[in-house]
């Protein structure tokens, strides 16, 4: 969870963190900062309230740390979270971003992660040219619920943008407001937890010590704790103690994502000692009792580790502490915020939880509950939720991959398919390159990539008149190739082994592979020769919307007409 503490806005450290600055349009005294840290975080609480988080929950805070390398550099608040395996976290973060940003109208916040301007990349086939990573720093915000990119023609890209500039331009400018076609890319990947976010989750029946039972109920929370914990554990001969003396079935909840790992997950050696475990609610019940061992068993102590004492004697060089006497009230006040920030930030995710769930199992409502659960156990009435959305057909998971990524099918069930649509949609989508920190137009020092889309279409072209040979021609070729005479000193093919080649394409001119209808019975042919299976020709007909099975019915079509 840590990240660099030297920077305002650094580069996450880990891959899978997200890292939000908040920034204000008014003037704001640091009291008023105090306050608006805990009115947004309050106001997280309640659009995120049911939600489970994988691993951080999304909270921000003032910056501890003083940096006096910037000068005049607005105040802010930060936050920085790490969402893990689940990508999906990070999509809500940005949903519950732009709902902050119109509740709270002076609100502006930057956000990355170790992409970074994710956000532009989602946008990418709608982008303006100029914009890349080299030109949109400082100038991709969310404001009032839209994205808001700053064009050259408000501010030059000549120059670095300061993020105080960058700010007053979007309080004066109204060119900022992002296209309806960027908005649209990001709000299609965020409406599911406005109109759906039920179907996020999945409730089951689970079979848990009493002790792990009543955590999970007073603070959903835990149970990614307890998931992670387990499916991320190295097994060892020394298994924690689990005490199975008072055992009660409780419905937890899940997201998906958890409950798939879980389910997923390979039961430890240990497990096989106890009976009835290939029942799924006792299984499921191991598995995250286990991880609740593994967490407790860790230390809890984190204010007195070395990290922590490091962190204090920082913040305590760099007058965080403002001359109070150690111990004076505005002394401990100060504490308690840092202690917060260190939580939250600085230490492990295991540590974090140890220490959380130490508090819980103190507090009066643990005792509470846990004696609510003893005298209502039996009386419950609940069953799993459907999980067959955890089974999904091969021809649904390339649907859902095609909408996703792919293309836009430019095909309709009246449409003709002919060797020109085929073949004109495929120089189509041949020719088209990222805007976007995509594909790359040449190869330079700075290790970027050139992509020639002519070139590669006419290899793709040229593999697929070599698909059709028959294994004979395959093996005659291969013969060919071992020869040493048909090959230069330099590595070349020679001129010997070209006209070959020709021939056995019944061609004398190899450029007649472009005639749109020998391509489209090379990738009949092709397709016809993967089977069921996916291979490279009907995954470049699935980058235009086109299924095989189209495909080989219109060409089914074709021979019975002839």
């Amino acid at each position: 969870m840590s990240f660099n503490k030297n920077a305002v806005f650094s580069e996450p450290l880990h891959e899978d963190t997200v890292y939000c600055t908040f920034y204000s349009l008014s003037l704001l005294e640091r009291s008023q900062w105090v306050s608006l840290c805990d009115q947004i975080n309050e106001t997280i609480l309640t659009l995120s309230k049911d939600y489970i988080w994988h691993r951080d929950v999304f909270k921000v805070f003032l910056p501890v740390y003083e940096n006096k390398n910037l000068h005049n550099y607005p105040m802010h608040l930060i936050n920085v979270t790490c969402f893990g395996d689940n990508i999906e976290d990070e999509w809500f973060i940005v949903y519950l971003v732009k709902n902050i940003t119109k509740l709270y109208t002076n609100i502006v916040v930057q956000i990355k992660d170790s992409d970074g301007e994710f956000l532009l990349i989602e946008a990418a086939n709608y982008l303006p040219s100029w914009a890349n990573s080299n030109t949109t720093e400082n100038r991709v915000f969310i404001y009032n619920n839209n994205l808001h990119i700053i064009p050259p023609h408000v501010a030059s890209i000549d120059e670095k943008l300061e993020i105080s500039e960058a700010l007053k331009y979007l309080e004066i400018n109204k060119d900022t407001k992002s296209t309806h076609e960027i908005e649209n890319a990001i709000s299609l990947r965020i409406e599911k937890f406005s109109k759906h976010l039920s179907d996020y989750f999945h409730t089951s029946v689970v079979r848990l010590p009493i002790e792990v039972a009543t955590l999970v109920k007073l603070e959903p929370q835990y149970i990614a704790n307890f998931i992670n914990a387990y499916c991320n554990h190295e097994e060892s001969k020394s298994c924690p103690v689990i005490n199975y003396e008072h055992l009660v079935d409780v419905p937890v909840k899940f997201t998906k994502f958890l409950y798939a790992i879980l389910m997923q997950s390979k039961p430890i050696k240990h497990f096989s000692k106890r009976k009835s475990t290939n029942d799924k609610s006792t299984l499921l019940g191991l598995k995250i009792s286990y991880g609740y061992q593994i967490i407790t068993n860790s230390s809890n102590e984190v204010f007195l580790t070395n990290a922590y004492n490091k962190f204090i004697a920082t913040l305590r060089n760099n007058g965080y502490f403002k001359g109070n006497l150690e111990g004076s009230r505005d002394y401990q006040q100060l504490l308690e915020k840092a202690k917060d920030y260190f939580l939250n930030t600085e230490c492990s995710v295991s540590s974090n939880a140890s220490y959380n769930i130490a508090k819980t199992l103190s507090s009066e409502n643990f005792t509470q509950e846990m004696e609510n659960i003893k005298n209502n156990s039996t009386n419950l009435d609940f069953s799993d939720d459907n999980d067959d959305w955890m089974t999904i057909h091969p021809d649904e998971l390339n649907n859902t991959l095609n909408s996703r990524y792919g293309q836009k099918s430019k095909f309709t069930v009246k449409s003709e398919i002919t060797p020109e649509s085929i073949t004109k949609d495929l120089n189509n989508f041949l020719n088209n390159t990222s805007n976007f920190e995509g594909i790359e137009s040449e190869y330079t020092d700075n290790n970027t990539i050139e992509f020639e889309a002519d070139e590669f279409q006419s290899c793709i072209e040229k593999f697929l008149g070599l698909l059709t040979m028959n294994q004979n021609d395959v093996q005659e070729e291969s013969d060919l190739l071992d020869d040493e005479d048909c090959i230069s000193e330099n590595g070349d093919i020679t001129e010997e082994l070209e006209e070959e080649m020709k021939s056995k394409l019944g061609n004398d001119d190899i450029d007649s592979l472009h005639n749109q209808k020998n391509i489209l019975q090379n990738f009949l042919q092709s397709i016809k020769e993967e089977k069921a299976a996916s291979g490279p020709s009907s995954n470049l007909l699935q980058s235009i919307g086109l299924r095989k099975t189209e495909l080989l019915d219109s060409d089914d079509d074709d021979d019975n007409k002839t």
